[in-house]
């Protein structure tokens, strides 16, 4: 979330992403799509496509919130320490990972040692919880 809000306050500019964001929006609720109806023997790829395009479904239809431009410039930009953190957590460089996934309940499909899904599950916590920021930084759920 940090990152989400420096690049907002330093760079405010945006005009790619936010030009972009629901096609953004269409590719990532089609990527979800697929998981659920290709990859749904798993509950670990269900849960995670499920949810997330339960989320951008809400975002695209319902929400029409002018962050998501700001919300996929971050997601992209998170990436890189996302790759890092979670590569170290699930054993890239170390002895015995930290964190362990049951590979019946995923693809397979895994950027080095990180399942995909877990780039979807990344994106359903972070716009969920920029979601929430954005709400109450607006200040609509005072009651006046």
């Amino acid at each position: 979330i940090f990152i989400y809000a420096a690049f907002n306050t330093y760079f405010p500019e945006n005009r790619f992403f936010n030009r972009y964001a629901s096609a953004f929006n269409w590719i990532f609720m089609l990527v979800c799509a697929i998981g659920i109806i290709f990859f749904n023997q798993g509950w670990y790829t269900l849960v995670n496509a499920s949810f997330g395009l339960v989320l951008l479904i809400l975002h695209q239809f319902v929400f029409r919130k002018s962050y998501m431009g700001n919300f996929w410039r971050f997601y992209f930009i998170h990436l890189i320490p996302f790759i890092i953190v979670n590569g170290i957590l699930t054993g890239t460089g170390i002895e015995d990972q930290v964190v362990w996934y049951n590979n019946a309940q995923i693809i397979g499909v895994r950027i080095g040692t990180i399942p995909i899904e877990d780039t979807i599950y990344s994106m359903s916590v972070m716009l969920m919880n920029i979601t929430i920021m954005e709400y109450l930084l607006s200040g609509k759920f005072v009651k006046r």
